[in-house]
């Protein structure tokens, strides 16, 4: 039996992260959990290896912005690899992926297979 990918959703609303976590369960992938980049990377240090970061940029205690920053300079090369794709309802994305908020089901769960096929 194959090993079901595992996506990490950081977002600082419990009521969206909460529900794109279900959402991506129920389409059959493992999921964690962060409400900050902080906890994300705390996740990310202790050993959880995502293939992929969905991630909201404007969040108390450590934005997206600083997560992908601390992520990139991270001596861990595994870590500075994991694809980020970012979720939010401002900003640019620059290189990554963007999906806007309000979310399209659809558009987030096709540019999740896309990066775990």
């Amino acid at each position: 039996m194959n090993a079901r990918a595992t996506v990490l959703v950081v977002d600082d609303d419990e009521a969206i992260r909460e529900t794109i976590a279900e959402l991506l369960r129920d389409s059959r992938y493992d999921v964690l959990c962060a409400e900050n980049g902080a906890q994300a990377l705390a996740l990310l240090e202790s050993g959880a290896r995502p293939g992929l970061v969905i991630l909201d940029l404007m969040m108390p205690v450590m934005s997206g912005w600083e997560l992908i920053e601390r992520l990139r300079r991270h001596p861990d090369h595994e870590l500075s690899q994991i694809p980020v794709v970012i979720l939010s309802a401002v900003g640019l994305a620059g290189e990554h992926v963007m999906i806007h908020k309000p979310v399209e089901i659809d558009l987030l769960l096709g540019t999740v297979e896309r990066y775990l096929a």
